[in-house]
């Protein structure tokens, strides 16, 4: 049983997921699919289908571009960030990201082009203040 192994955390790259097909009920991403390049992310939607039995979940929770996220992005990268060591950190790790994070930002209401391609049917979307909650079936 793969969840018995005493190994449930594993770094793998996102070209493919070291299980079997058909092995998971759910898969869970939460702040991952930011962090995949965009003309990845079909390859890894493959990959998700594959290791997911039919029927199963996918649920994802993702950063999205809000007013009030722009509104952050401009103290974060304003002068303003001098005055907390926590602001400059955020902003740090900001730029870090950004070659994926931005992308995703923009493009994320095409990630349901993307689900539709790779064989899934939304169950549920909630669009939150800062964030996107989908839950989506394997069909």
């Amino acid at each position: 049983d793969v969840l018995h192994d005493n190994s449930n955390l594993r770094l793998m790259d996102s070209s493919t997921i070291p299980f079997p097909d058909s092995t998971f009920d759910v898969v869970y991403c939460s702040g991952v699919l930011h962090h995949i390049a965009w003309d990845n992310l079909i390859n890894v939607m493959n990959e998700v289908n594959r290791v997911l039995k039919c029927g199963g979940v996918f649920i994802y929770a993702e950063p999205r571009l809000t007013i009030i996220r722009r509104f952050g992005h401009l103290l974060v990268f304003s002068p303003l960030n001098m005055i907390s060591k926590g602001v400059k950190n955020l902003k740090d790790c900001l730029l870090a990201e950004w070659p994926t994070y931005y992308p995703w930002l923009k493009k994320e209401p095409e990630f349901l082009d993307v689900l539709a391609k790779t064989n899934f049917k939304e169950i549920n979307k909630r669009e939150k203040i800062m964030t996107v909650i989908g839950t989506y079936e394997k069909l």
